[in-house]
């Protein structure tokens, strides 16, 4: 797999004389880099208190103006720069945490990181077209930052159609075939925190069409930092993907409407998604249909409110009791407190590792069949965790090791962890918080509500 190298940057564009005079503005200078240099510098915080700093960090830049669009970028390894923007709503203080919004847009195909510099131009096509998102409209007006990076599929950033996997018997040529958007959206995400006053358990994502793909896939492959997910019209999978493990639907607590006449997506074929998953979630999928409505109508200026009121009843449990985790790489690894390090999809699988496969509605014929994108996988591996009273219980299949993550909130150190994995004892023990673990982990993803002092490693026997 590449190593991917993400850096912040500043990305700046200066309006010709016929444009918008405004410029995109630097991304707030965070104080939160030099302040974790100084813990881990000075050998008398431990990480007990570094972790109790660190949880109760409030020293945020002030942002000016507010109510405002700010296009910034980070630089990736894979994508190059990657332009994004953030509304930071009339509410913002920097003293108050505040929940955000991931949204996506749709049209994929036909947008570009060029793009970004007509944002702020309101006379631009992709401008006009922005002011007409019915999504954005009604939420802008809400307490939500909202960020809304822009995909190119030329550049590969793209989370409808994954450019990483190979087309047909076309083997994958970089990524291990794993589609590298997903990741790049939640390191985007952590950029954005360590700037802005941002709470943890409250950011959410949401999408239509293309954007609603984006938003689903999200879920299950990058879930650890959103609390929920709304999806409008979305054909509940990523084209040329082969790793859409729908049982991941289990850790997320999912919003999804879809329109009677829509020709793009047929609704038959959302609504045996929906029905399949249901059966076997126990937190099932909220799920709407507007009747008398196409792909891109009135039903989603009439259906936001209700979207909205959707995000404000769910918040992100960071230490969930119970975890289902399956997938075919490294890089989409875990969730919350679990993470698997080695797998091998070679090895056989448990008898509980099955797949959760509906059929599908061909708009073509009319008919059912075998749907395509889930039954085409690639050979996965999968891993089930309880936890409660600082008593871990793992099941595994094709795992032959990970990691448990250690967070003081939940589990209390005072006292011994036990591990159970497919009914063995392998670890009852102390554990110790670490300041460099803590201070490594927290500055990939500044996350104050879930922060991890130890990782205790167990290999599967």
């Amino acid at each position: 797999m590449l190593t991917r190298y993400i850096v912040l940057n500043i990305l700046i564009f200066i309006a010709q004389p016929n444009e918008s005079q405004q410029q995109f503005d630097p991304l707030p200078a965070s104080l939160l880099r030099p302040g974790m240099q100084l813990i881990r510098q000075n050998d008398r915080i431990t990480a007990d208190s570094a972790y109790r700093e660190l949880s109760n960090w409030n020293n945020y830049p002030s942002i000016s103006p507010i109510g405002h669009q700010y296009v910034f970028s980070f630089y990736d390894s894979l994508f190059g720069q990657i332009p994004f923007r953030v509304y930071v709503p009339e509410t913002y203080k920097n003293t108050r945490r505040t929940p955000l919004l991931l949204l996506l847009h749709g049209a994929v195909e036909g947008s570009s990181f060029d793009d970004a510099k007509d944002y702020l131009n309101p006379s631009s096509a992709v401008a006009k077209d922005d002011a007409e998102d019915p999504l954005f409209n009604f939420l802008s007006k809400k307490d939500y930052i909202i960020v809304r990076p822009i995909a190119d599929p030329k550049m590969k950033f793209d989370w409808v159609i994954n450019q990483f996997g190979g087309f047909g018997s076309i083997k994958p040529v970089t990524n291990n075939g794993v589609n590298a958007t997903y990741k790049a959206l939640a390191r985007m995400i952590s950029l954005i925190k360590a700037s802005f006053n941002v709470d943890d358990d409250r950011v959410y994502a949401i999408g239509h069409s293309d954007g609603a793909d984006g938003t689903f896939c999200l879920g299950l492959m990058q879930p650890g930092q959103f609390g929920g997910f709304v999806i409008y019209n979305s054909m509940l999978t990523n084209l040329n993907a082969r790793n859409i493990f729908l049982k991941n639907l289990s850790n997320i607590s999912l919003y999804a409407v879809h329109s009677d006449l829509d020709n793009l997506r047929p609704i038959q074929k959302t609504r045996e998604v929906i029905r399949e998953a249901n059966q076997i979630l126990e937190r099932k999928i909220i799920y709407k249909e507007y009747n008398g409505y196409q792909h891109f109508d009135k039903h989603l200026s009439m259906d936001v409110p209700y979207a909205a009121a959707f995000l404000d009843s769910v918040r992100r449990d960071s230490y969930p009791s119970d975890i289902y985790w399956e997938s075919d790489n490294a890089t989409d690894n875990g969730y919350a407190w679990l993470c698997v390090d080695k797998f091998d999809l070679k090895a056989p699988k448990a008898d509980w590792q099955t797949e959760l496969n509906p059929i599908s509605f061909d708009k073509r014929s009319g008919t059912y069949g075998p749907e395509h994108c889930y039954s085409n996988n690639n050979q996965s591996y999968a891993i089930r965790g309880h936890y409660s009273n600082n008593t871990f219980t793992i099941f595994s299949s094709r795992v032959q090791s990970f990691k448990i993550y250690i967070d003081p909130s939940r589990v209390n150190i005072k006292r011994p962890v036990v591990i159970f994995v497919n009914g063995k004892r392998l670890f009852d023990a102390m554990v110790l918080p670490d300041k460099t673990f803590l201070l490594s982990t927290f500055g990939e993803n500044f996350d104050r509500s879930s922060i991890w002092v130890a990782a205790i490693q167990i290999k599967v026997p």
